[in-house]
């Protein structure tokens, strides 16, 4: 139960003396959900890995939804939203402008290409997508100098 309550709402745990822990609540409650097309077994990991990158940022997203696709739904909102044709590895979508959180799009058989390349594995992939995700909901861009 305390393993899932920190996975839900991002608390954190602390060691208090002879290996008791206590379970403490981050100030911001974090919500994540995933949702896919794809690629469902990779969910519980990535679940896991997200809540612990949360919780490094320095202003913590407080509502996060992560979606797994394929080529042809990432296809179709890579033109909708950047007049780009084909896939791309993530889009993130800012719910809000006080930059609270946001939709995380990750398209599932490029992360599974570029594992094959980089002789990574697709989960790694996934997270390796999702993590910079997260910082451009944050307010960095990765594609200005200064965002950088």
């Amino acid at each position: 139960l305390n393993e899932e309550r920190n996975r839900v709402t991002g608390g954190r745990q602390f060691q208090c003396g002879e290996g008791r822990v206590i379970w403490k609540m981050s100030p911001i409650p974090f919500k994540l959900s995933i949702h896919c097309e794809q690629a469902r077994s990779f969910i519980p990991a990535l679940r896991v890995q997200i809540c612990r990158a949360n919780r490094l940022l320095k202003i913590p997203l407080s509502d996060v939804s992560i979606a797994l696709v394929g080529d042809a739904t990432m296809s179709r909102l890579h033109k909708q939203f950047m007049n780009i044709v084909g896939p791309t590895d993530v889009l993130t979508f800012p719910l809000e402008a006080d930059q609270s959180g946001g939709e995380v799009v990750i398209c599932v058989p490029e992360a599974r290409r570029q594992a094959k390349v980089r002789g990574s594995r697709p989960g790694n992939e996934l997270l390796l997508y999702a993590i910079p995700g997260m910082l451009h909901l944050c307010g960095l861009d990765d594609r200005t100098p200064r965002g950088f």
